[in-house]
């Protein structure tokens, strides 16, 4: 008997933490919820990155995080909660409301933080939550296990963050997949060739002007992809990229934009006085994870429409870069085109990559321009101050600067006196469709005709 006990508990434990698997959790949780006198939390809990440091160091090492954490996770769990391991990185740790919901949570954020040290490699993770609370959000483990899902995957992916399940999430979770079945089906069901696909109009290539503080006049256009859902209208780019680069169809939206692009470029620089303009084209992670086709796609690009590579700049985010080879990067920059770093100051702000990566300009994300002489607090005070330092930077390691989210003349003036290179911004122009970008063109050289 005592052989078929131990049988037993093997079959209910994950055989690389020990912890529990994921039926015996849902199990354990749909006893609880039996006694009506019970409220359980349920903690759900998943590492940052985890395919990246298998991928990197190896999945011998990669058993090891996960086992390292496991046991960090047990020692922090009260004694009578039941904690399992619920996927490859994911976990789960069911308490009763007795215990201090808060604390607990702090605790496991502090020890998911902490660097471990295995086989010579120092692995830094961090990892996301999400909560729900029986029997409020679910009446049973399916339901309220799901609940705490949708809390967590809908935390912002670049944050390690908390967040608690409430209603409204199950409409915005419903309507993601909606979304993401529009998108699959505009994108990849209703034409296998992207280019027809599109010819629908759903899909359109925006511009927003890129002005120089020294000529006053557009050197640039930053394009940007926009989707005109035949119901729901206009649908935010923050809304479907993020889905387009999860269910796989980044690399045809962004082979498409980056064809449009050059090609509407093209046609400016050919039919109107701004002989040199160039265009500022975006690049998903995604895109770089092949990042020989992706050059090969630029090329082509370029030479189809008669373009020199200058006329193209590649923006790469900061985050891409952290979550990218170094030598996909090294390879983007061997295309001839100009390389931006987008969005500096709101991810890792490291110094190192702009002294390791050779990027032409630097765009320091809008956040820090919104309120600059718009009211005056402690915060847009530190603001100002970051971007003078910001600019410091750059003058030291003499690389272009621009400076998005330019609203006002007061901060287009103070911007220009400090000595950034480019501005950009809703005080210049919003995004517009090329037709609309022509006419926007059009009206700048008949002022200065007039001047």
């Amino acid at each position: 008997m005592q052989t078929e006990n131990i049988g037993n508990q093997l079959q209910d434990e994950d055989p690389t933490t020990g912890l529990y698997r994921r039926e015996v959790v849902f199990s354990k949780l749909n006893e609880i919820l039996q006694h009506k006198d019970q409220s359980p939390f349920v903690i759900l809990i998943e590492i940052h990155r985890f395919k990246q440091i298998n991928d990197g160091i190896g999945p011998l090492i990669g058993d090891r995080v996960i086992k390292g954490f496991s046991k960090r996770l047990l020692k922090a769990a009260p004694d009578d909660a039941i904690v399992g391991r619920m996927g490859g990185d994911g976990f789960a740790v069911i308490v009763s409301t007795k215990n201090d919901i808060d604390d607990l949570v702090s605790t496991i954020q502090e020890v998911s933080h902490r660097p471990f040290s295995l086989g010579g490699n120092v692995v830094v993770v961090n990892s996301s939550i999400g909560i729900s609370v029986g029997p409020d959000d679910g009446e049973n483990a399916y339901d309220l296990i799901r609940a705490a899902d949708i809390a967590l995957h809908l935390i912002d992916r670049k944050s390690s963050a908390v967040n608690y399940f409430d209603k409204e999430m199950l409409d915005k979770a419903q309507s993601l997949q909606l979304l993401e079945n529009d998108l699959r089906y505009s994108v990849v069901l209703e034409q296998p060739d992207l280019l027809n696909a599109l010819s629908s109009n759903q899909f359109e290539v925006y511009y927003q002007p890129q002005i120089s503080t020294i000529t006053k006049l557009p050197i640039g256009v930053e394009a940007l992809l926009r989707w005109k859902h035949p119901e729901r209208g206009f649908v935010s780019p923050e809304e479907f990229i993020p889905v387009a680069e999860e269910i796989g169809v980044i690399n045809l939206l962004g082979a498409w934009v980056l064809k449009k692009a050059c090609a509407d470029i093209a046609h400016i620089r050919t039919t109107t006085n701004f002989l040199d303009l160039t265009v500022s084209v975006n690049v998903s992670p995604k895109q770089l994870e092949d990042i020989s086709s992706f050059v090969t796609q630029v090329k082509k690009a370029l030479l189809e429409f008669n373009l020199p590579p200058e006329a193209l700049k590649l923006e790469i985010t900061e985050n891409t870069v952290f979550n990218s080879k170094r030598s996909e990067i090294l390879t983007l920059a061997k295309s001839d085109c100009a390389l931006f770093l987008d969005d500096y100051g709101t991810g890792y702000s490291s110094m190192n990559v702009l002294r390791s990566f050779p990027f032409e300009n630097i765009k320091m994300d809008k956040v820090f321009v919104s309120d600059l002489f718009v009211e005056s607090n402690d915060e847009t005070e530190k603001g100002e101050k970051m971007i003078c330092a910001f600019q410091s930077l750059c003058n030291a390691l003499d690389l272009k600067t621009t400076i998005e989210g330019v609203e006002t003349k007061e901060q287009a003036e103070f911007l220009s006196n400090l000595g950034c290179d480019v501005l950009q911004g809703f005080y210049f122009s919003k995004p517009i469709p090329h037709n609309e970008l022509l006419n926007y063109l059009e009206n700048i050289e008949e002022g200065c005709r007039n001047v």
